[in-house]
């Protein structure tokens, strides 16, 4: 199961933007990856590969889906989303105790709370001014699993951008989680990378130029050219959503 969640690491970052390509004749760049279904069906592909099988539990606002999978007696949690450094034993938890489970990056981790035999409460936190805040949280129904992703529960996972187009790419060998934005209503490109703040293009363009480029050398990309895809993924996302 580790090297599927890496494989998906290191192939199938996540982005938010991957539905403002469809119906265009503009094709998304496979190396970006896509959303939260995409990711989801390629690891549970990268598990089937070496025999393992496993399912997807959905997020009880119904809007992010994360895989499950089976082995040893055990139940194992997984979501590429949250670029944690290894599956999560679910069923080692207990009700109502509080656990933390490393990110690949050190500066961020992931907490868990087993909040009955059904709902899994997870939630992503990063490191700002020495102490962990809270950047992502989801409630997840362990018993209402299901074998594939239903096509209106994809459709509904993609318009859910927030206002900003963003890209998550994990480098695993250095231990470094990036996260790329740009507002899709006017705003500077940014680069987030936890307990280090962010660089923005028009303002710290120094820090950004050099953050930049560790992220497209994650893609195998020139920086330049993940710009251009940014401001391009921006205007047609503005395009499909108004």
């Amino acid at each position: 199961m580790q090297n599927a969640l890496n494989s998906v690491y290191g192939k199938v970052p996540y982005n938010n933007f991957s539905f403002a390509f469809e119906g265009t004749n503009q094709q998304m760049p496979e190396f970006l990856g896509g959303d939260c279904s995409y990711q989801a069906e390629k690891l549970a592909e990268f598990l089937g590969d070496s025999g393992q099988e496993s399912f997807f539990v959905y997020s009880t606002d119904n809007c992010h889906v994360a895989v499950v999978a089976p082995k040893n007696g055990k139940i194992y949690f997984m979501d590429p989303l949250l670029m944690h450094a290894e599956p999560i034993p679910v069923s080692d938890l207990k009700i109502g105790e509080e656990t933390i489970f490393p990110s690949v990056d050190r500066d961020e981790h992931i907490k868990t709370v087993l909040r009955d035999d059904d709902i899994l409460n997870v939630v992503l936190e990063k490191k700002a001014e020495e102490k962990y805040v809270k950047i992502w949280e989801r409630d997840f129904r362990l018993k209402e699993l299901k074998k594939e992703i239903h096509p209106e529960f994809k459709k509904r996972t993609r318009m859910e951008i927030g206002g900003k187009i963003s890209l998550h790419v994990s480098n695993v060998r250095e231990g470094i989680n990036w996260r790329v934005g740009m507002m899709v209503f006017g705003g500077d490109i940014f680069v987030l990378r936890s307990g280090h703040g962010f660089a923005c293009q028009k303002r710290t363009p120094d820090k950004f130029d050099r953050q930049i480029g560790e992220v497209a050398k994650c893609i195998s990309l020139m920086p330049q050219d993940l710009i251009e895809i940014f401001n391009k993924a921006c205007s047609m996302a503005l395009g499909q959503l108004f």
